[in-house]
């Protein structure tokens, strides 16, 4: 009994250490505070829902003392929360009625985990409300006091205001986005590390096995129309809620590619070429992906290229 306390307690307190260690300034700490969930879902994938509990109260509780209220409450809701929640959902089971067992299918943990994303915005907007303008007017001043110290007399003013309109409307859903992939990432590092040592609760979750309900398919849908008929604060709302909902689509996309790869005698040479496109290319191909996960519902690329 004692042992799992202490491994959750541990965990928590690793991960506190990450998310704090920002505060150094060095680059090398970015990267230990993008892995802070990483022993999180250590323990919530070992220990379940007591693992979780401890691991993030005890993390919570060491950024509460070092670095104050408001971050404990930042970290609690960033970093604490979604493994917790991704943990109870993932290790939820029942018969299959053949013998085995029918674990949480990835693809509704993905709707979740977007779902958790929008939570987050709605709460960001929720403490800005007080503001004269939201979260967009400190976006907008923020980033203005930012790009006209680096590009002061390099831009013209015109086309930096732009530039800066655009940045606010998409910075939320884009950071929202990335902080769900990079979550997703510490989930299946912490689910592989377990399975090797054989502390799993579960199987591990294939790519491949992704389906999204097709209320994900409306409400992606919907968004992207309310973006595009839209303005202002709505439009802001519609169009960051989208950026997060795209994130299973893209997901489906990528796994695609993974079972094209699959059917090839240098898949990983292909796959090489994919994830270089996506590091060094624009937005556009990002979409181009999240477009095949769209519309692998009707199409089912990945079942035919598995019978094929």
């Amino acid at each position: 009994m004692l042992k799992p306390i202490l491994f959750s307690a541990g965990a928590g307190l690793v991960s506190g250490l990450f998310f704090l260690s920002l505060v150094t300034g060095s680059i090398g700490a970015v990267i230990f505070t993008l892995m802070a969930s990483l022993p999180l879902f250590a323990a919530a994938l070992a220990l379940a829902v007591p693992g979780a509990t401890i691991a993030g109260a005890a993390g919570t509780l060491l950024v509460g003392l070092i670095g104050g209220v408001e971050t404990a409450l930042g970290y609690l809701m960033m970093v604490a929360g979604p493994p917790g929640l991704i943990g109870w959902l993932v290790l939820r089971n029942r018969p299959d009625g053949a013998g085995g067992t029918a674990w949480f299918p990835p693809g509704l943990t993905l709707v979740w985990l977007a779902g958790y994303g929008i939570a987050v915005f709605a709460v960001m907007l929720l403490l800005t409300g007080g503001v004269d303008g939201g979260l967009m007017t400190l976006l907008r001043d923020q980033l203005a006091r930012m790009l006209t110290a680096m590009a002061a007399g390099q831009v013209p003013m015109g086309d930096l205001w732009s530039m800066i309109d655009l940045f606010v409307m998409i910075l939320p859903g884009t950071a929202l986005a990335g902080w769900t992939l990079i979550l997703i990432a510490n989930a299946a590092l912490a689910q592989g590390a377990l399975a090797r040592f054989g502390w799993a609760l579960r199987p591990g979750m294939r790519m491949r096995d992704i389906d999204l309900p097709m209320g994900m398919h409306v409400a992606l849908a919907g968004a992207i129309g309310a973006a595009a008929m839209l303005g202002g604060q709505l439009q802001f709302a519609a169009l960051t809620a989208a950026i997060i909902l795209s994130v299973p689509f893209f997901l489906v996309g990528v796994s695609i590619v993974h079972v094209l790869a699959g059917r090839m005698r240098s898949g990983w040479l292909f796959l090489t070429l994919f994830y270089v496109l996506l590091l060094i290319t624009n937005a556009w191909f990002l979409a181009v992906v999240v477009v095949f996960g769209f519309i692998e519902h009707w199409v089912g690329a990945r079942r035919r290229l598995s019978r094929s």
